[in-house]
C-alpha cells in the first residue's frame, strides 16, 4: 500500500504533457536554484527561469499551463486576474476568536461503520479537497456527525527531491474513543480500505517516513519550507483548502456552515452520477 499513492501520482496524466487550468495559490523557492508553483488545486509545477518572473506577479491569478512529463511549467496563459480586494475581507476583524467547534467522539465501531458508508462512486482524477468536502458533508447531514479535515503539507524540498506532483493531501479524520484516550483516525476511502492512524496515511506519501510537523499556523510551514518533509494541520469539516486555514490566520476568516452551492460544485466535479451506498 505504501506506493500505490505514488504510483497512482505519477501515471495519472498523459506522459508527455498535462494542461491544467487553476489558480496559483503561491510560488516557493524548493532549492537555490529552483522554485516551484503552488496550485490552488493541490498540483504543483516546476519553473523555468525564463518564466520566474511573470509566474511571480501572477500569484492569485486563474491561468492555464502547460506542463511536460516531469511537471516542469513550458508555457502559461493568465485566463482571470484577481481582484485586489475582497469585499468579505472589508467585513473582517483580523484578531478574532475562532467560532467553537468540537469534533464529534465516536466509538472504533462506529468510525469503521461510516468508511464502509462513504460514497465510492468517486472519479479517479477527482480532486483530494472535493471528494473529503462531499465526505464530510454528508456523514454530518446523515448522523450529525462533526468530523475534522486532516491536512498534510508537503515541503518545497520535499517536493523538489522527490518529485512529487502535489503540495498538500486532504482527507476526513475522525476523533475516536479508545482504551489509551481519543485517537484520531483517517478515513480515505480513494487509497485505503479501511480507517487508519495518521501515521500510517502520511506513510503512503511520505517516502521517507518521517513525521510531518504538527503546525496551527499555515505561516509556519509556509515561510520555512526546508527543514521539514511536511507538516500536518488539522481543519473543521468546513474548510476544503489550505487556504481556508490561511485565511484564518491572515484576516480573520473562520468558516463555521457549510455552502451548500460549494457542496454541489465538489460533488459535480468528484463523484460520477448517482450514489452508490
Amino acid at each position: 500500500m505504501k506506493n500505490m499513492f505514488y504510483v497512482f501520482v505519477l501515471f495519472s496524466f498523459p506522459a508527455l504533457s498535462e494542461t491544467l487550468t487553476d489558480k496559483i495559490h503561491s510560488v516557493v523557492k524548493s532549492s537555490p536554484d529552483s522554485h516551484i508553483v503552488r496550485f490552488q488545486n493541490g498540483r504543483v509545477g516546476f519553473v523555468r527561469s525564463d518564466l520566474l518572473r511573470v509566474i511571480k506577479t501572477s500569484v492569485g491569478s486563474e491561468v492555464q499551463v502547460r506542463l511536460d512529463s516531469r511537471s516542469v511549467i513550458r508555457q502559461m496563459t493568465i485566463l482571470k486576474a484577481p481582484r485586489e480586494i475582497y469585499d468579505i475581507y472589508l467585513k473582517q476583524i483580523l484578531d478574532v476568536d475562532p467560532p467553537p467547534f468540537e469534533p464529534t467522539m465516536i466509538s472504533s465501531a462506529k468510525v469503521k461503520e461510516i468508511f464502509s458508508s462513504l460514497n465510492p462512486n468517486f472519479r479517479r482524477l477527482s480532486e483530494c479537497s472535493d471528494r473529503t468536502h462531499v465526505w464530510a458533508f454528508d456523514e454530518f447531514k446523515k448522523s450529525g456527525i462533526k468530523s475534522q479535515k486532516a491536512f498534510v503539507l508537503f515541503t518545497a524540498s520535499y517536493i523538489n527531491r522527490v518529485r512529487f506532483k502535489w503540495w498538500f493531501h486532504v482527507a476526513p479524520m475522525f476523533a475516536v474513543e479508545t482504551s489509551g484516550g481519543i485517537q484520531k483516525m483517517i478515513t480515505d476511502v480513494m487509497y485505503k480500505d479501511r480507517p487508519v492512524s495518521l501515521k500510517e496515511w502520511t506513510s503512503m506519501m511520505v517516502f521517507s517516513e518521517r513525521d510531518c510537523k504538527m503546525t496551527r499556523k499555515f505561516s509556519e510551514y509556509d515561510v520555512n519550507p526546508q527543514t521539514e518533509d511536511c507538516y500536518m494541520m488539522f481543519g473543521s469539516m468546513y474548510d476544503r483548502l489550505p487556504s481556508d486555514l490561511s485565511a484564518q490566520e491572515t484576516v480573520g476568516i473562520f468558516r463555521s456552515e457549510w455552502n451548500e452551492t460549494e457542496v454541489s460544485g465538489a460533488r459535480a466535479r468528484a463523484f460520477n452520477v448517482g450514489r452508490i451506498l
